[in-house]
């Protein structure tokens, strides 16, 4: 592996307390017909609602959300193209109600803001498809111009695949240049990620099927992945999984990517929750070695157990984009990695409970109640982990070791 990604500096790490997020902005157009349409077929639907939308200022706006509705002291910025329309106009207003920075968004005359078409069924399953056209405009190079012009750099960056891909990666180089955590929500997965990029990224969010496919691109590059050893009840003492689990199980694709390009990957499992995988320890004290070195911790996280009684699952869209935006707000604040995880689980559910990607998302005061229910299970092998390492801001798993 080409040492491509510097080790981030404490300085760096803990040198500002803001997220940047780098971004699509949609306006959705939702629609809730019984069933889905399949090729070829017109469904009804009795009503269609309007709501902005974007994988980047949904994101923001569950940060906003959570940092604006507390005694924080940090703050998200968010940047990107819309048209000078009303959808433009109106996804703007949404995301300075919760606090977040649009100073930076640009308008484009030419171009207009993007749309997407979003059905949901009655049993909450969803078919969305976006019209990108501002989005393509949205580059890595007006938010490196700002952020040079900036006293402090932003502590993290938060990324989607809404926008040019080209523009993701060199986003990346950047942070990876200059000590910013870099944070890529690799959804859409339908294009490749250069090996070159997971090697300087810090932070892999993905879901079942997107992890397959960004573990696809990497095979189609030619790249030699590691075959995961995975902790099983603090044992390491089994085989090397086969190449054939590997290639249909999300969780050990993530420990693969994990394993291969040292960076947390944290793999978002539906109703089963989540996996976060930490190759990289943030004490030296802790660091794996000997029969361990090939081993990588797990945190497993579920909030679905946690729901109340009157509670019921409507629909998933959104879910996703408010686990990321929590798990960064919470980052960004320096919390340890079992409270990211907590925030993040738990408000990604309660996201779940309305329909449209944004009325689902708590308050701070909510997701402070409700997190503390999510059920946490680490598996840390024969040597477990101290208490010193647990207590470390997650930021701190992020960082490579000294050789």
């Amino acid at each position: 592996m080409s040492a491509k990604r510097q080790k981030v500096s404490e300085e760096d790490a803990r040198g500002g307390d803001s997220l940047h997020v780098l971004g699509s902005v949609v306006f959705d157009i939702l629609f809730s017909p019984k069933s889905l349409p399949t090729p070829g077929t017109t469904v009804l639907s009795e009503n269609v609602k309007k709501a902005p939308g974007g994988k980047g200022a949904n994101q923001a706006y569950a940060a906003g959300k959570v940092l604006s509705s507390s005694s924080s002291t940090s703050s998200v910025s968010f940047f990107g193209c819309v048209g000078e329309d009303e959808f433009g106009a109106k996804s703007l207003e949404s995301l300075q109600s919760v606090g977040v920075n649009t100073d930076h968004i640009q308008m484009r005359k030419e171009k207009a803001t993007a749309i997407a078409s979003v059905v949901i069924d009655e049993k909450g399953e969803n078919q969305i498809c976006v019209g990108s056209s501002a989005n393509n405009s949205t580059n890595a190079k007006e938010w490196i111009e700002i952020v040079e012009k900036q006293k402090e750099k932003p502590a993290a960056l938060l990324l989607q695949m809404e926008i040019p891909p080209s523009e993701v990666f060199a986003a990346v180089r950047y942070c990876s240049e200059n000590g910013i955590i870099s944070i890529l929500n690799a959804a859409p997965a339908d294009e490749s990620i250069p090996t070159e990029t997971l090697e300087m990224l810090n932070i892999l969010i993905v879901n079942e099927h997107e992890v397959l496919q960004v573990r696809d691109s990497v095979l189609r590059e030619g790249y030699a992945m590691s075959i995961p050893r995975i902790y099983s009840n603090g044992n390491t003492d089994g085989p090397e999984l086969s190449t054939d689990v590997v290639a249909q199980d999300p969780r050990a694709v993530a420990h693969q990517l994990a394993q291969s390009f040292q960076l947390i990957v944290i793999v978002t499992l539906g109703e089963e929750g989540c996996a976060a995988v930490l190759p990289v320890r943030p004490t030296e004290n802790d660091a794996s070695t000997g029969e361990e070195r090939d081993a990588i911790d797990t945190i497993y996280s579920s909030a679905l157990k946690n729901l109340k009684n009157e509670e019921k699952i409507v629909s998933a869209v959104g879910a996703g984009d408010a686990f990321v935006g929590a798990f960064c707000a919470y980052l960004v604040e320096k919390r340890d990695i079992h409270t990211c995880l907590r925030a993040a689980s738990a408000c990604g559910t309660l996201a779940c409970l309305s329909n449209g990607a944004r009325d689902g998302v708590p308050t701070r005061q909510d997701l402070d109640e409700r997190m503390h229910d999510v059920e946490l299970l680490g598996v840390w092998g024969k040597l477990g982990i101290s208490e010193e390492a647990l207590k470390c801001p997650a930021v701190d798993w992020c960082r490579l070791k000294k050789k």
